[in-house]
């Protein structure tokens, strides 16, 4: 048995210079490769179907918005004049605010995020082209249940003009002029929503008009008063709107200045002749 053992150890201690191998496994070994596992809750969300509103709903919008009704013709008096022009100015500047007053966004349902910004576009203010524009998919008829009627940027201006009552170039006069304006990109709908308020002034008035071929053009002033707001004297600015007669209805034709042309919305028969009376 001692004669057995001792070669077992001679065969495993080898013999001359035969290169002896090791082995053994370092401790390292299982604390660098044993495989580090986490329980990693899985959320499955279900997408919310996409619901749209129907092109009955889009009319429905358009028609329950009536236009005033506004008789001006060869036998209006100059006061039959200025109280028509009071009562567009009434219901338009309300309109009219809606869709290109400040924080218009909220009203339409928005695709893209990311504000981008266009330098150098004829006929656009440049306060309004350094705001940025996002792209819309449509207007929403129901905002709380993120229903929308999708819109291109020709339906969008369609859509609109019917709704207040614009002709095309009021559209076009009315985006170069407000707060808000809108653009089509590639037949795509991008919308610029201003951001501001109404600090600094009083009130709108109209103090005179002027006839053309089936046109009315009212000159107006946005007042801020002095004495409201701490001024040495009172601040005005001249801006007009027009209406022109189009399809059998007078239309909104143009604004040259859309945040005092939305003032006129508070204005009533008596505050209207008790100015232009002045």
């Amino acid at each position: 048995m001692t004669c057995i053992m001792g070669g077992i150890l001679l065969s495993a201690c080898g013999t001359g210079n035969e290169e002896v191998t090791d082995t053994s496994i370092p401790e390292t070994f299982y604390s660098e490769t044993v495989m580090q596992t986490e329980l990693r809750e899985t959320v499955i969300s279900e997408e919310k179907p996409v619901q749209t509103a129907s092109s009955e709903d889009v009319q429905w919008l358009i028609d329950s918005a009536e236009l005033p009704e506004i008789i001006i013709d060869e036998n209006s008096s100059a006061e039959d004049i200025l109280l028509a022009g009071e009562r567009a100015g009434v219901y338009f500047g309300r309109a009219a605010e809606e869709f290109f007053g400040y924080g218009i966004e909220y009203s339409w349902k928005i695709d893209n995020q990311d504000r981008i910004t266009l330098d150098g576009i004829d006929g656009i203010a440049p306060y309004l082209v350094n705001s940025g524009y996002r792209k819309s998919a449509g207007y929403f008829t129901d905002r709380e249940n993120d229903i929308y009627a999708p819109m291109d940027y020709e339906e969008a201006k369609k859509f609109i003009m019917n709704r207040i009552g614009l002709t095309e170039r009021g559209f076009d006069e009315l985006c170069r002029n407000s707060p808000s304006n809108y653009l089509g990109i590639d037949g795509e709908l991008y919308i610029s929503s201003g951001d501001g308020g109404q600090a600094g002034w009083s009130y709108s008035r109209i103090v005179g008009y002027e006839t053309g071929e089936n046109t009315v053009a009212y000159n107006c002033e946005r007042v801020g008063e002095a004495e409201d707001w701490g001024y040495d004297e009172d601040i005005i600015m001249p801006f007009t709107f027009r209406l022109a007669f189009e399809d059998g209805v007078w239309k909104l034709d143009g604004v040259s200045y859309g945040e005092g042309f939305f003032e006129l919305k508070w204005l009533n028969s008596n505050s209207l002749m008790s100015e232009t009376d002045e």
